[in-house]
Order: structure tokens, then sequence, then C-alpha cells
């Protein structure tokens, strides 16, 4: 009576494990404070990148300054025919208070179906302007033109 007693509580724990499986809802960014507004291209990779420049305060103290904030980025094409894209960012602080919009590039005869695959060398659109040091992040926005 008592190995069934077990053998009961064991399978019971054993279904009610079952139901705690985590599944992506697909809603995540796959890059970090980089969202992208496109119906064309999807992003195959993007990164931000921060320079930095030593300064001193006041009291002659060394500090870190922001100096400029690239936004890199590499295209995969989802149009289903070749396109010509035109690409802004509008930078964001913490805020949600937009920054500055940089741009636009032109990415001319991405094929169908393509991945843009040099993380070498990806397209870039700077900003180092007055607020760079505020940017927390960024809206990559690529139209078909």
């Amino acid at each position: 009576m008592r190995k069934l007693v077990v053998i009961i509580c064991l399978v019971s724990v054993s279904f009610l494990l079952t139901g705690c499986v985590t599944q992506n809802s697909g809603t995540a960014e796959p890059f970090k404070n980089i969202s992208l507004e496109s119906n064309v291209v999807e992003l195959a990779y993007a990164n931000i990148t921060t320079h930095w420049n030593k300064d001193f305060d006041e009291e002659d103290l060394p500090i870190l300054v922001v100096k400029k904030v690239d936004v890199n980025y590499l295209f995969h094409n989802i149009a289903g025919r070749i396109v010509n894209v035109s690409v802004t960012v509008e930078y964001y602080d913490e805020n949600n208070n937009l920054l500055h919009i940089g741009g636009p590039k032109t990415i001319n005869n991405l094929p169908k179906d393509y991945i843009e695959k040099n993380i070498a060398a990806p397209n870039t659109i700077s900003y180092d302007g007055i607020h760079v040091a505020d940017v927390d992040h960024v809206k990559i926005m690529a139209v078909e033109v």
C-alpha cells in the first residue's frame, strides 16, 4: 500500500511539472536596447557601441565622458524581392524622449532573402551631439525607397 501511495505521488508531481514549460512568445527583442520598424527587412545583427573620452572634472579628477554612440546593424531582406532601403536611427533617453534622428543612409539593391554578413564592417549610423551621454535605446527605421 505504501508503494502505491509513493507511485501515485510521483506520477502526480510529474504531471504537475509538465505544464511548467516556458515558451518564447516571439515579442522579445533579440538585440538589447534596439528595436526595428520595417516591413522589408529584419535585423540579422545589431549593437550599440559607446565611445568614451577621458576628461577632468572641476577638481581635476579624471572622469570618462561619452564622446559618440554608434548603432551597428546588418539586415536580412524579407520582402521577397530586391529592395532599396533608406535607414534612419532614432536615439532615445531612458524616459523615451527623442534625443536625435541620425541618417538617412541608403542600402541599394539588397537581394531577395539576402542576409548581410560582414560583422567586421557593419552598417553604422552615429550620434555625437550634446545629449549623447543620455542615449538609452534606439529605434532603427528601414523603409523601402
